[in-house]
């Protein structure tokens, strides 16, 4: 563990939260430190970033225009978080009430509107399992692969180690071409 100790007579510390989180700083960092399986960095890694620093009564301006942002942000993303409840709420009642149904029969599920069937999801959809590529499937560029690597810390980030296949790939396995619309799902792993 290490710690950042603000020269305030050149730093604004509000300032300097907000530039040592930026793309910009993690970029060198990343590029400059040791690269393993865990990130690792030092003294000697810090010295070799380079950043603009404006005077400080500019840094606390700065500061100010992007604190009032995160607020921003915080307000939004509780107004989200709601919207999000409200929606799983509302997609619980519609996916088992439906609309304006009076009538209502039981089901393994529970009580569902009398018109609607019971049956498996295999009726709903087609599954392909993911296609076993190796190594050598793999170009220098081409059709993006999509991967489990692709999915990291509940994200999907199709540029993370991202691999290549030839043009050819999607006239040979049609099957396997994400379309728009599609759903994927990891089968393990993350």
């Amino acid at each position: 563990v290490g710690k950042f100790v603000p020269n305030l007579e050149r730093v604004e510390r509000i300032f300097l939260s907000h530039l040592l989180g930026s793309d910009f700083i993690t970029k060198q960092l990343d590029t400059n430190s040791n690269t393993t399986a865990q990130a690792n960095f030092g003294k000697a890694d810090i010295d070799k970033v380079t950043v603009d620093i404006p005077p400080l009564p500019e840094q606390k301006k700065i500061a100010s225009i992007l604190t009032s942002v995160d607020e921003v942000i915080e307000k939004t993303q509780s107004q989200i978080d709601k919207l999000q409840d409200l929606k799983k709420g509302t997609m619980n009642e519609l996916l088992t009430k439906g609309i304006g149904h009076t009538e209502f029969k039981d089901s393994e599920l529970g009580r569902i509107p009398k018109s609607w069937e019971e049956g498996p999801l295999s009726n709903l959809i087609d599954f392909i399992s993911g296609y076993a590529f190796s190594s050598s499937d793999f170009s220098e560029t081409g059709i993006l692969c999509v991967r489990m690597g692709n999915l990291y810390n509940n994200e999907f980030d199709p540029l993370r180690s991202p691999q290549y296949l030839p043009e050819t790939f999607s006239s040979k396995h049609p099957k396997f071409v994400i379309s728009a619309g599609d759903l994927l799902i990891s089968m393990t792993g993350t």
